[in-house]
């Protein structure tokens, strides 16, 4: 099991200060806020990069150079950008396609219905490296209002030898309260 520290919003020192105890993998919602704390934490060199919030088509390019993983490929347009835009050198971007499912109007990600359709198209580009689906679950409070994976089925996504990065809120705070 990994962790990925969510560091939107932290300044870099605090990143810092995580990395001192063993922290390496960091997740930030914008490319330019997460730039000038890449630049900032450049001495530190076994720090990794995910891109865990919407990605706008213009800042594709950054975020192909800059982030290690981006886990919000929610369209066909954005996944063919980074592929195009990312670096031979760089080795493939690891991306999961990020999927609504809880189908909330205030959450990116493709329908479910969707996913996998995406998620064959995506691995399909040279560039790209297909990690998965990721999704955040509606907020509550009871065990039995989480929502399932969105319909995706779980051994389809096995069968393509996806993992699912799936981010359920509901399920956390139960854990910690």
């Amino acid at each position: 099991i990994r962790l990925l520290a969510v560091s939107k919003g932290m300044a870099a020192e605090a990143i810092r200060a995580l990395y001192a105890f063993g922290q390496r993998a960091f997740g930030e919602n914008y490319v330019q806020e997460a730039s000038a704390k890449m630049t900032a934490l450049a001495d530190l060199p076994d720090i990794e990069w995910h891109l865990i919030g919407p990605l706008q088509r213009n800042k594709a390019r950054a975020a192909a150079a800059r982030f290690a993983w981006v886990q919000t490929i929610d369209g066909p347009a954005i996944a063919e950008r980074l592929s195009a835009t990312r670096e031979a050198g760089q080795g493939p971007l690891d991306v999961c396609v990020q999927v609504n499912i809880s189908a909330e109007t205030s959450k990116s990600g493709i329908a479910p219905a969707g996913a996998l359709a995406l998620a064959r198209a995506v691995g399909s580009l040279p560039g790209l490296a297909l990690r998965g689906f990721m999704g955040i679950a509606a907020f509550d409070y009871s065990l039995f209002g989480m929502v399932p994976f969105g319909g995706v089925n779980i051994a389809v996504m096995y069968g393509l030898g996806l993992i699912v990065a799936a981010l359920v809120l509901a399920l956390i705070y139960m854990l910690l309260c």
